[in-house]
C-alpha cells in the first residue's frame, strides 16, 4: 500500500508542478503545458483522492489540497479576461462564425452549404482551401472578402462578409506561415463600426513561434481602436502565459465557459484552441460549438454579437 500512495503522490505532486512552472517560466515548453494546466489540475484533483482512499493521513491530504488551489487560481485568471456578463442593449446585431475547416477536407460542398444556410454577418474561415473552389457560390452569400485571391495569393485565411470590409489588410506574423493575419472595419451604420481580426498560430511546440506571432499580431492590433472582434485558431487555451498577456495588454475578452473545439473525437474532454474574442463596447451574448464538424479536425464555433452605438467623430 506504502508503493501504491508513494506513486499516486508523485503522479499528483508532478501534475502540479507542471502547473505552476508556466506561472514563472515563459519558454515555449511550458508556454505548451499552460495551455493544458487545467487538464493538469484535475487529473491531480482525482489522483489525489485516490490517494486519500489509501488511508496514508495526513500526507494523502496535501496534494488534495494543492490541486484544489490549483484549480482555483486557474478559475481566477480565466475569469480575469471573462466579459461582463451581462451590458446594456446594444443596436447592432452581429452573426459570427469561426471555423478551421481542414485543408485537406474533401467536403467543401457541405460546408459552403453550411456557411450560406447559416446566413452570418461574418465568418472567419482557416485553412479554406477546402471551399477555393465554391468561392462563387459563397459569394452570392457573403460579396465581400478577404482571402482565397483577396490580398492574398494562396487560399488559407479568410474573412467572408455580408457587409463591406472597409481598409482590409492582411500580414504575416512570425517567420513560419506567411499572410495569417486580416484585419478590416466593418460600417454597422450611424457612425457605428466595429474591427474585425482574423488570426491563425502557428502549433505552441515550434520553440518560440507562437508567442512570436503573438507579440507581433499584439503590435497590428494595438493600432485599431474602438469595438473589436477577434476570432482564430490560436492552437492553445487561453490558460496559457502567451496567451493571457496578449489578451490582457489588448483588452480582449472571452465569453464565459468557452466551448471546446478540439479534438472531435472527445470535444467534451478536449480543448478550447479555436476562439472568438470582443474588445469593448463589443459583447458576446451567446456561443456555441457548430454541432457538425464537416470532416474538419475541428469544430467551429458560432457567437451573436452586440456593439454598443460609438458617439459621433468615434472610431
Amino acid at each position: 500500500m506504502k508503493a501504491i500512495s508513494t506513486l499516486l503522490s508523485a503522479a499528483a505532486l508532478s501534475a502540479i508542478v507542471l502547473c505552476i512552472i508556466p506561472i514563472f517560466s515563459s519558454s515555449w515548453f511550458f508556454s505548451f503545458i499552460g495551455g493544458m494546466r487545467l487538464h493538469l489540475a484535475v487529473f491531480a484533483i482525482l489522483v489525489s483522492l485516490l490517494l486519500v482512499l489509501t488511508g496514508q493521513w495526513p500526507y494523502s491530504l496535501l496534494p488534495l489540497v494543492a490541486s484544489l488551489a490549483m484549480l482555483i487560481y486557474l478559475n481566477l485568471i480565466s475569469a480575469r479576461v471573462e466579459q461582463p456578463a451581462t451590458i446594456a442593449a446594444a443596436p447592432h446585431k452581429l452573426k459570427v462564425i469561426e471555423f478551421n475547416i481542414f485543408n485537406a477536407n474533401t467536403n467543401g460542398a457541405e460546408i459552403s452549404a453550411f456557411l450560406r444556410s447559416a446566413q452570418a454577418d461574418v465568418a472567419f474561415i482557416l485553412e479554406s482551401d477546402a471551399v477555393a473552389a465554391r468561392i462563387p457560390e459563397l459569394a452570392e452569400t457573403y460579396p465581400y472578402r478577404l482571402g482565397c485571391g483577396e490580398k492574398t495569393k494562396t487560399c488559407d485565411l479568410m474573412i467572408l462578409s455580408r457587409h463591406p470590409l472597409l481598409e482590409g489588410k492582411v500580414r504575416s506574423v512570425g517567420g513560419i506561415r506567411d499572410h495569417r493575419y486580416m484585419q478590416a472595419k466593418i460600417d454597422l451604420g450611424g457612425g457605428s463600426s466595429v474591427s474585425v481580426v482574423a488570426l491563425h498560430l502557428t502549433k505552441p511546440y515550434y520553440d518560440d513561434a507562437h508567442a512570436e506571432e503573438l507579440r507581433d499580431a499584439a503590435q497590428l492590433v494595438s493600432t485599431i481602436e474602438g469595438p473589436l472582434i477577434l476570432a482564430g485558431d490560436f492552437n492553445s487555451s487561453i490558460l496559457a502565459g502567451d496567451v493571457q498577456t496578449f489578451l490582457k495588454q489588448l483588452g480582449l475578452h472571452t465569453a464565459a465557459h468557452e466551448p471546446r473545439t478540439w479534438p472531435i473525437s472527445a470535444p467534451s474532454l478536449g480543448l478550447a484552441i479555436d476562439h472568438i474574442l470582443v474588445r469593448p463596447p463589443a459583447h458576446i451574448d451567446s456561443i456555441h460549438r457548430i454541432e457538425d464538424n464537416f470532416g474538419s479536425n475541428h469544430y467551429g464555433l458560432m457567437a451573436d454579437i452586440s456593439v454598443e452605438s460609438q458617439k459621433p467623430g468615434g472610431n
